[in-house]
């Protein structure tokens, strides 16, 4: 029996590292559409033949004829997709303003979106009107957006890319997915550090880190703008801060690894965040350009027990459970 997953209408398809199937899975996905109904940018270029890191082969993005896509403009010249431009937005890119298109026919495009958090949401927007259905195509190694405000749910992509060794895979896989389920707290100010405590509430310039650290075991919770690095989070267990809630952005803005999440736990440090994330669905890739490779219906087992989220092996077309619903 076939697992149906129901996918939001603004998705960002996210690999957790290099070849781990992050464009197979925006294929895949872009092929159990109607043409007509989707739309698809990027944060940063991908789609090229040649990755421009490792040189090897990649995987093309691969557009059917009447499926909308926004890539700079100095990139159409290499599409075979045969574009039929649309209209030519203000976002401007290295490689030139973002221009909004349609394939005449099936074929291939380099996809270059525009990177701030403003052009990213307005091109969104824009792209609605164009199709029911947006795709983000994340960037390489980051989970981070432009903005994630403007997505519903986000893909994740993983597989032996990430790891030789499948168990550190599936645990590397388990911590982003927390960091994803972290609880909601109300909106704060973006653009100060927020610090309450037993005595008072009073705010700070985001740069003032001592006073966080000042504020000892009276701290009660901290909102925190910006990325919370491994490097903050070892300032905060060096000086045994504990029993209080940090509250971020949103999860993308969480760059620690499992082992300082471990300390955090320890010291009853609690993360929340401003915006929630939703992960829809866990692709998995058991092959890795280095030649280390799982066994495919071992590795799809394994995810299925450990996570909570619908999971399905996008190399394999034969997969029973490989099939998604708009």
């Amino acid at each position: 029996m076939k697992t149906t997953v129901d996918l939001p209408c603004v998705i960002g398809v996210v690999g957790l590292a290099k070849n781990t199937g992050k464009t197979t899975t925006l294929n895949a996905l872009i092929a159990h559409q109607t043409a007509e109904d989707v739309a698809i940018t990027s944060i940063g270029l991908d789609g090229e033949a040649i990755d421009q890191i490792t040189r090897l082969p990649k995987p093309r993005i691969q557009l059917r004829q009447g499926t909308v896509f926004a890539t700079a403009a100095d990139t159409l010249a290499s599409a075979t997709c045969e574009p039929d431009i649309l209209e030519t937005t203000p976002f401007a890119t290295a490689l030139g303003p973002v221009i909004i298109a349609r394939s005449r026919q099936t074929g291939h495009a380099l996809i270059a979106g525009p990177t701030s958090n403003r052009d990213l949401a307005a091109l969104i927007t824009r792209l609605k009107k164009h199709a029911r259905r947006v795709y983000v195509d994340g960037a390489f190694n980051r989970v981070t957006f432009a903005n994630v405000a403007s997505l519903e749910g986000v893909v994740l992509a993983t597989g032996a890319a990430l790891n030789d060794d499948m168990e550190t895979t599936l645990a590397k896989t388990a911590h982003v997915l927390r960091l994803f389920a972290l609880p909601h707290t109300p909106e704060s100010p973006a653009d100060v550090l927020t610090i309450d405590t037993d005595e008072a509430r009073h705010t700070v310039p985001q740069r003032h880190l001592s006073a966080v650290l000042n504020a000892g075991s009276s701290l009660r919770r901290v909102h925190w703008p910006g990325a919370f690095t491994e490097r903050t989070a070892r300032l905060l267990v060096n000086h045994r801060l504990a029993n209080f809630t940090l509250v971020l952005d949103d999860a993308t803005k969480a760059i620690i690894g499992e082992r300082t999440m471990h300390h955090l736990d320890t010291l009853n440090i609690t993360l929340n965040v401003r915006r929630p994330i939703r992960v829809v669905l866990i692709t998995l890739n058991p092959y890795s350009p280095k030649g280390k490779h799982y066994d495919k219906d071992a590795f799809l087992r394994a995810a299925k027990a450990h996570f909570d989220v619908p999971v399905i092996n996008v190399m394999d077309k034969e997969d029973p459970d490989h099939e998604t619903h708009p």
